[in-house]
Parts: C-alpha cells; structure tokens; sequence
C-alpha cells in the first residue's frame, strides 16, 4: 500500500529532485553511498553475533577500537543520539553534583543543559576579538588562566572549537593552562571530524592536549545524521564513568543503521583519506582562489584559526540584507545553505562535494556579487517571516526580568539566555534584533 504526503514521501521526493546540499549531514545525499543501507534489510536489534553498544565484548568493540586508532585516541565511543549525548555523559562523568565548571558562551545548549541537570555551578568563558571585524571571536588562554586562578574549585573547562563558522580557539595553550591547574578539558568539536586528514585544515583538538574531544562526524564526514564519536584522549578521564553515563544518556535499543553508517564511514577512511582529502583539498583552494575576488559579497579567509570547510560569505560591504542572499540561493540557484545568521550565511563542504557542486556554488555566488547592490531586498522573493510571538512574549520582557526558559536561535542552537537568568537591555535588543530580522526564537519549551 502507498501512503501520501508523509514525511516517507517527502523525503523521497526531496531525495530526488532536492536543491544542491550545502548543509550537514556530511554524505550530501552521495548516491554512491545508498547502495550500502537498505534500511529496513539492516534494521535489527541486539541479536546474536551482533555485539551490544553498552557492554561490547565482539563487532561493535572491534569497530570502535578501529575509530580510535584512526582518529589518535586512548578510547572511542559510537554515538547514536548525536554530540548531545556525548557532551551530557562527558560534563556528567567529570563533574560531580555541585562542581565547578568552565563554560564557553559560545557552547551549545546541551552543554549548558548538563550542567543544569548536575547542579554546576558555571563561571562564563566570553569569546574575545573577532574574524575580518565580524563578531567570531575565540576564547583567550588568558581568561581561562584568570578564571582557574580566581576559582580552584574548577575542575573541568568546556570549549566550542571549531565554531559553526569554523574557528579555532588555541585548545593547546588551553589545555597546558588548565592541566597545571587540575582541571579537565571537554572540547566540543562536533564542527572538526574531519580536520585530522588534511594539512589544510587547523589542527584538531584531539592533536592539543584535550582530554576529552566529541566529533559529530554526521556533520562534515560521510556518515547518517545522529552519529557521532566520543573520544578519551588522556589518562585522567575515568573511562568507566564515560560508559556509565553513556549508558544513560543513549538509548538503550541503538540503531544498527546508524552504527553501521559509522563503521561504514571508518572503514573510508582507513582506506582512502589521504587520496579523498587530497583531492578534497585541492577542490576546496580552488574554490577560494576563485571567489576571492568579490567586490560586493565578501568571503571570508581560511587558515590555522579558521576551518576551510566552512564557507563563510558576509554581506556588510554591499549592504544587503542576508537572509536575502540565503533566500536567492535557495530559491533562484537551488543551492541550500546551512544557515544564515544576521551577519553572514554558512554554507558546508565535505568530502563529499565534487568539482560540479562547488563550481555551481562558485557561479551562483559570483553571479550574486556581480548583481547586488546596497540595501537590495530581493522584492518578489518569499522570505520567511518571525513567526507571531506566543506564550511568554519575550518581546516586551524588561531588563531585570528572570527568564523562565533558555531561548535560542536554532541552528546553531547557542543560548541568548538561559532559564533564570536576568534579562539585560543587551539581550532584550539581541532577541529584538532576531525577530525583526525574521529569525524564530526557540526554547527548551516551545517556539516564542
């Protein structure tokens, strides 16, 4: 029988005649790939033979045992309900209930989360300078130094490197700061999996000293979203309260077909990286070659603090409005971006886009720069509107209210406020600026 208009034949629809994908996961809808899952013919349980991600003792130890030695570290983890599963087991094994903990403002909200589920008290990291004037900042080795100075009690510091727009913060110097003062490193970089395979890329954390790294390789490696690894870099994680926790954290019926994606995935690159990101590589520096040239649209540069995988375009030299560039590239190009925030538009390459994908990006962005003029809108294009405010009107909160939810643009899903704290004229005009600008602001309790 043929059901219509589900989400099943949607997806198939899409999968058909879908725009170029310029978005995680990092497979890109590869044909190629399909082949290898046959959903419903792979889809089982913890059967015979089959091994159990909670407790391995066969395939799926042997298959994680494997990841780690392609990615360089003591132990590696599947996961199977994503980073965010990783990052609430990580804090959760580190810390305990009333600890201290170091915490990037620029860390996703599970982390945040974790720390709110185990009774943490945070001390806030806020990201300092900024990329080409843009507000990317990293987080300095000389605040976390002061904050470990001013507070012994911290045992654990949580840093975002690589950012969603693909900088870097010097996990090294980082690392050796908080070593010296007892405290554990947890790196979250979901956005890096692939930075261990190409000297273009910035070195990844795994490579500095972190004692902790999480890698959601569905976002920039050929592998289903929702996978991602966890691993332990250092002796002074305790392994079994990685597993302890992770076994709380992950379903306890994990998908076959995800882990086989990630074994899948291993299995590439130990047999191919150095050829595939080889050539990877040589497409990505093609591609900046050609659009550095921009008059209008500006691109922004890649190097040791900034990952070449993420194509970063801002509009601010020509004055138009982002969400309209996002909006021709979707609708008039059929190229769908990551994102866009309000100062730029994110669009992500892997391994897995060819020469055809970028040279179509790299013509419709040229296109676009030799077109655009200051404060064009793109009349005649839908561009999607703030959706009407419900529930608490944040709108109209007032600077010395508490917030009674943690709010939220997503992606990339990084706390404006989060539940009790104070609202601030600052954030009051961030949320403000968001909604003006179309952008829907979410919480842990619906949609505002």
């Amino acid at each position: 029988m043929k059901y219509k208009n589900n989400l099943l034949h949607k997806l198939h629809i899409y999968g058909a005649d879908g725009p170029t994908p310029f978005h995680m996961p990092g497979h890109k809808r590869n044909d190629e790939l399909s082949p290898h899952f046959d959903a419903y013919g792979i889809d089982i349980t913890e059967i015979d033979g089959f091994d159990d991600l909670h407790h391995p003792d066969g395939c799926l130890k042997s298959a994680m045992e494997r990841a780690a030695g392609i990615f360089g570290s003591r132990e590696t983890f599947f996961l199977i309900n994503g980073c965010t599963g990783g990052i609430l087991a990580a804090i959760h094994a580190v810390c305990k209930r009333g600890d201290h903990i170091l915490l990037a403002d620029n860390s996703h909200k599970s982390a945040y989360n974790a720390a709110m589920l185990n009774g943490l008290t945070i001390t806030r990291l806020t990201p300092k300078g900024g990329l080409c004037g843009l507000p990317l900042g990293t987080i300095q080795p000389d605040d976390v130094e002061n904050a470990l100075g001013n507070n012994p009690a911290i045992n654990c510091v949580f840093i975002t490197s690589p950012t969603y727009e693909g900088v870097i913060s010097d996990i090294s110097s980082i690392a050796e700061i908080a070593h010296r003062h007892n405290a554990v490193v947890i790196v979250d970089e979901a956005h890096g999996a692939h930075m261990l395979f190409s000297p273009i890329f910035p070195k990844s954390a795994v490579e500095c000293g972190a004692d902790i790294v999480i890698h959601g390789i569905h976002k920039t490696l050929p592998s289903l979203t929702q996978t991602a690894l966890l691993h332990i870099v250092t002796e002074r994680v305790d392994t079994s309260e990685i597993k302890r926790y992770l076994s709380i954290f992950q379903s306890s019926s994990p998908s076959y077909i995800l882990m086989g994606s990630i074994d899948y995935c291993m299995d590439m690159l130990e047999q191919d990286a150095d050829g595939l990101y080889f050539d990877y590589a040589k497409r990505l520096t093609g591609l900046y070659k050609k659009l550095s040239h921009l008059h209008n649209l500006e691109l922004l540069p890649y190097g040791d603090t900034r990952d070449a995988s993420k194509i970063v375009i801002s509009t601010r030299r020509c004055g138009m409005d982002v969400l309209s560039l996002y909006t021709l590239l979707r609708e008039k190009y059929r190229i769908q971006p990551e994102l866009s925030l309000p100062e730029y538009v994110i669009l992500m390459t892997s391994v897995c886009d060819s020469e055809d994908t970028l040279a179509l990006l790299e013509d419709a962005i040229t296109e676009i720069d030799n077109t655009c003029t200051d404060n064009m809108s793109c009349d005649g294009i839908h561009r999607t509107k703030a959706a009407a405010m419900t529930g608490k009107n944040v709108w109209h909160a007032k600077p010395g209210d508490t917030a009674d939810d943690t709010l939220y643009v997503y992606p990339p899903g990084i706390p404006i406020i989060m539940a009790g704290e104070i609202y601030t004229e600052e954030i009051i005009d961030r949320i403000n600026d968001y909604c003006c600008k179309g952008y829907k602001i979410k919480g842990n309790g619906g949609l505002f």
